[in-house]
């Protein structure tokens, strides 16, 4: 991917993962991490820059915790941004 090509970003409530969750999809984005810089690095397969942001937690799989607290209201917004086969997403702040 180029920086010329537009990454879609798109906003859906909880409830439009629930079946991402089973295929253990989800990449929860930190808040001081952009979205679209992510999924840029992620869908170049910037190794060493994804690396750097999975060990300092600014890129992980959403824990047991999170899962229940947003399954706990459905009508909680994210921002997310596929990049085959993941699905990265980024609460929206209330």
């Amino acid at each position: 991917m180029n920086e010329d090509q537009k990454l879609e970003i798109q906003r859906v409530d909880w409830t439009g993962f629930k079946p991402l969750v089973q295929r253990d999809a989800l990449i929860t984005v930190a808040d001081d991490l952009d979205l679209e810089t992510a999924a840029r690095a992620v869908a170049n397969d910037d190794v060493l820059l994804v690396q750097e942001w999975i060990q300092s937690g600014k890129l992980r799989k959403p824990d047991s915790a999170q899962l229940e607290s947003w399954e706990a209201t459905p009508q909680r917004e994210f921002y997310f941004v596929i990049v085959q086969p993941y699905v990265l997403l980024k609460p929206i702040s209330s």
